[in-house]
């Protein structure tokens, strides 16, 4: 069965046919001409016949999920849709008015095994009588039941399944148009090719093949397009984007958080099972071989950035989005994941074990902070910094919030005993909406001014005044002060007397 195959796919790779009826004598003088410059390996043709029927499944499948729908207009380019419309028009509709075809059931099962096709057969060797097919007109409408053999080979085949890729010749032609517009450009094919022709073995037809199949004939001038398509890797990229989508928000529903692409302050504080944390390991890993050129390239991204640093896989969080940063097309991604980028560096600032590691993890966390802010104009601003409190410095992070030293541009703020201004501040911005009014809050440290030697109070507000959300306090900056972690670093632990 295998080398039946094996000669149905050679014999669809020419664009001509024979110029006589095929004799021993004619199969004689083209063998070596054919063995002599068809110089493909058994392996080489194995991998385009399996890439040829995991494009037919995917295809197949993007034409049973409305392949116009909002959606797939986002994700796939447009031959994509007009090749997987077809499937809709010329083998769904009127399968189903013959059979009880259930759509879903279909489309579950072609995922299934574009995911298997890996596991067809493969051819061990080219044979004679292989090569002969080169030039031998041969019927292809049995190869969607020699392809259905070998994948029951593997594991049963749904019978509504296999009905429907028997209809019309759907699988076989489908199969056939993926194998050979793989290898039609090949140059050792077109080398076999103008060598037969020179010998007067072949016709010189051009690209009028004599027996297309139904796919082709329909994309016969757009081939190239529809195999760029092919081989860009979209008919994978979608099969793994949508197992990771799915799998990443299956983690985040089981951990009780919600799928937003963006970190949680929460996020990390709820222990991770170990089988959650290998299903990451495992979908990172997919990931990796994936392109960033499609839409929902970085949001899916983002998530699994943010699933991973709610597991703390902090150092493989910070990668991803890194990753993301540096490929991806979209200026709105690219924000978010500065973002998230700025949480995976505070946290890690706050598990240091040094002062100097953690300077150097707030000064990272601050960097992707402003380049967030930058990309997202102010979206992701955590304070009011472009009319009067620009940062310097991050100082800390913590469960509540974050810290900042700020320049002051207010000139309205200043000590009214000295009558000096503040020319640098400290502004304290809380990861919680404050449920209350901001002067009713903070009413408290505004009484206490002057009362003890603590910071002085000097304004609060919102960093987005119109939803009232993302609170900020601001205070004093004492110049000079001794930072505990700084001084316990160079003089240890206190004895009782200091």
């Amino acid at each position: 069965m295998s080398s039946i195959l094996t000669q149905t796919l050679f014999g669809s790779l020419l664009d001509s046919p024979a110029v006589v009826e095929t004799t021993a004598a004619i199969l004689e003088r083209a063998i070596p001409v054919i063995r002599e410059h068809f110089t493909l390996t058994a392996a080489e043709i194995s991998k385009a016949y399996r890439d040829s029927c995991r494009y037919s499944f995917v295809a197949i499948r993007i034409g049973l999920e409305s392949p116009d729908s909002l959606i797939k207009k986002v994700r796939y380019p447009n031959i994509t849709r007009e090749f997987a419309r077809q499937v809709e028009t010329d083998y769904f509709q009127p399968f189903s008015e013959q059979h009880d075809a259930l759509r879903n059931t279909l489309i579950k099962s072609l995922k299934k095994w574009a995911k298997n096709s890996d596991k067809l057969f493969a051819i061990k060797e080219i044979t004679e009588e292989d090569l002969s097919a080169f030039i031998v007109q041969r019927e292809n409408a049995a190869i969607s039941d020699l392809i259905l053999a070998q994948m029951a080979k593997i594991e049963a085949v749904d019978e509504g399944l296999a009905a429907f890729l028997q209809f019309k010749g759907l699988l076989g032609d489908s199969v056939l148009f993926f194998f050979r517009e793989q290898l039609r450009t090949d140059s050792r094919v077109q080398a076999t090719q103008m060598a037969l022709q020179q010998e007067n073995i072949l016709a010189n037809l051009g690209r009028q093949q004599a027996q297309f199949s139904d796919f082709q004939k329909q994309f016969a001038a757009q081939s190239d397009e529809v195999l760029d398509w092919a081989k860009s890797g979209y008919a994978v990229f979608y099969e793994i984007l949508e197992e990771v989508v799915v799998k990443v928000d299956e983690v985040l529903s089981s951990q009780q958080q919600s799928n937003s692409a963006q970190v949680d302050y929460r996020d990390g504080t709820v222990q991770y099972s170990n089988e959650n944390q290998e299903l990451l390991k495992a979908l990172l890993a997919k990931w990796q071989d994936l392109s960033p050129k499609e839409p929902l390239y970085g949001q899916v991204s983002n998530k699994l950035g943010r699933a991973l640093l709610s597991s703390n896989a902090l150092q493989e969080a910070g990668q991803l989005f890194q990753r993301l940063i540096a490929e991806s097309e979209s200026v709105d991604d690219k924000a978010l994941a500065y973002f998230n980028l700025f949480h995976v560096c505070w946290r890690q600032a706050v598990i240091a074990e040094t002062v100097a590691e953690k300077e150097m993890y707030f000064a990272q966390a601050l960097e992707a902070l402003n380049q967030a802010i930058s990309l997202s104009n102010g979206k992701y601003a955590l304070h009011d910094i472009n009319k009067y409190f620009p940062i310097t410095k991050m100082l800390g992070a913590g469960g509540m919030g974050c810290v900042f030293l700020c320049e002051n541009q207010n000139k309205l703020l200043k000590n009214e005993l000295t009558k000096t201004k503040y020319l640098q501040v400290v502004v304290k911005c809380f990861w919680e909406n404050i449920i209350g009014d901001l002067d009713t809050v903070f009413n408290e440290p505004f009484l206490m001014d002057g009362l003890a030697s603590v910071p002085r109070p000097l304004e609060c507000g919102y960093a987005d005044n119109q939803q009232r959300i993302k609170p900020y306090f601001v205070m004093e900056y004492i110049d000079g002060a001794i930072d505990g972690e700084v001084w316990l670093e160079k003089n240890g632990c206190l004895d009782l007397m200091t």
